[in-house]
């Protein structure tokens, strides 16, 4: 028993040298930049901190100094902050960096990359973080913060309708006489909704989604009506696996601004009766 002990700590010993011996990261000189991205040209530099709405693309450059550097792994990537909701870690790009010594990004504010990934959004903080690593560890590393100041939009008032035509014609119509009979939805006949309201909406573009809760959403423009009102109609069929029949739907309905902002959420229940 001694015996072995005292070979298993020899063996200790022997492996301290070894772990004393292994490399760590030497600090390399790297160049981290960013700017809006106009016209295959940079309009405006991004150092970080506070700055109005970002509408523009934007384009970063990581650049390591010495073309002699060995390779190593350079990764562009964006760490988001939605209001009222965790952090969002998106993985940007990531490339093994040789003879070019150079990693390029250009990030679209609230449209996925190839990756899937939305890496920014207008009216949202974020961080760009730029690093170049290795198995060793961390050689570079550099974060550029930037804060948006955007001025609050002006609220929407909508409300979702929603009308069904029976097989022997009788309408029913969400609110309305639907609510007080719960009918049975035909599978032939489409859910025609519309998501609407009376306010002038101006110049603002925006986008219309409605969907069953746990289906895929259904999205239209909303198109100005006489009075000042507007209205985007959504229609939603069985046929397609829109709704199914005899079940109570919970419909989820938003307006999104061309930032991809959030402008309006609305639900509306409708219940069907079905004895048989």
């Amino acid at each position: 028993m001694k015996r072995s002990m005292l070979v298993v700590l020899g063996l200790a010993v022997m492996a301290v040298p070894a772990l004393a011996d292994k490399k760590k990261p030497k600090p390399i000189k790297a160049q981290f930049l960013c700017g809006t991205y106009v016209g295959g040209a940079i309009k405006e530099p991004i150092s970080g901190g506070k700055r109005a709405k970002l509408t523009d693309p934007i384009a970063c450059a990581l650049h390591v100094d010495d073309p002699n550097e060995p390779s190593h792994m350079a990764t562009i990537r964006t760490v988001r902050y939605p209001a009222k909701a965790k952090k969002v870690l998106a993985s940007g790009k990531t490339e093994d960096i040789d003879n070019t010594k150079d990693l390029e990004l250009v990030m679209t504010p609230g449209v996925a990359d190839a990756g899937g990934e939305v890496l920014f959004k207008p009216c949202e903080d974020f961080d760009i973080v730029a690093k170049v690593s290795d198995d060793l560890g961390v050689y570079f590393e550099k974060t550029i913060r930037v804060q948006q100041t955007c001025p609050k939009p002006k609220a929407i008032v909508a409300a979702i309708t929603c009308s069904h035509e029976a097989q022997d014609g009788t309408l029913f119509r969400w609110p309305g006489n639907g609510v007080k009979i719960k009918p049975r939805l035909s599978p032939d006949h489409d859910l025609a909704c519309q998501i609407g309201g009376k306010a002038n909406l101006g110049n603002e573009t925006l986008t219309a989604s409605l969907a069953v809760k746990g289906k895929p959403a259904k999205t239209a423009q909303p198109q100005s009506l006489q009075g000042n009102s507007w209205a985007a109609a959504l229609t939603l069929s069985a046929g397609y696996g829109d709704f199914d029949e005899c079940e109570t739907l919970t419909l989820v309905g938003s307006l999104a601004d061309a930032s991809g902002a959030t402008r309006w959420t609305g639900s509306l229940k409708i219940v069907q009766d079905c004895p048989d």
